[in-house]
């Protein structure tokens, strides 16, 4: 556990150097507002999860591939029903044009 613990802190403390370093050096910021909305989408996507698995009884694989398939189906639907920002909107624009794809948002 101490381990454990040690490790977590070494991984926090390098990120916050390296998030300083990047502001105070380059000057850059790679955390915004927008970053929020996916999160709360990640977020309420993983109660709905942890409800629909909760009710579940049966082997551990069950129960995981459950779980898998919960989040690929609701997490992409819940993302599109709540828009999409310009910018995920032109990257799916090329995957349709790049890959021939019949889907449009």
């Amino acid at each position: 556990m101490g381990a454990a613990f040690g490790t977590g802190g070494a991984l926090v403390l390098g990120n916050l150097v390296n998030l300083l370093q990047a502001w105070w050096l380059a000057g850059l910021q790679p955390y915004h507002l927008a970053m929020l909305r996916p999160i709360s989408l990640a977020l309420f996507v993983a109660a709905f999860q942890w409800g629909v698995v909760r009710y579940l009884d049966g082997p551990e694989s069950l129960v995981i591939g459950a779980a898998a398939l919960t989040w690929l189906l609701v997490y992409p639907v819940a993302l599109v029903r709540f828009g999409l920002e310009a910018g995920d909107r032109a990257l799916w624009g090329r995957v349709v044009a790049l890959t021939g794809a019949r889907a449009r948002l």
